[in-house]
């Protein structure tokens, strides 16, 4: 997702450069803004996925011990 969210915000960036190459220096500053903020939140539903399946075993694991 993350990757392919990058490629369109990229993608329509160099389109709108292509129309109006006046664009570019404006549109740089909030395509990194927005790419680092896209990656954020990845890495905050990464960080949340590890900790459910983490909390998941631990609770599989403490069920299957007499």
């Amino acid at each position: 997702v993350y990757r392919q969210d990058c490629d369109t915000f990229g993608t329509v960036a160099k389109m709108l450069i292509a129309k109006d190459p006046s664009l570019e220096k404006p549109i740089q500053l909030s395509l990194q803004e927005n790419l680092q903020d896209i990656g954020l939140r990845c890495a905050e539903a990464l960080q949340r996925f590890i900790e459910e399946h983490d909390s998941k075993q631990s609770s599989s694991s403490s069920l299957s011990q007499p």
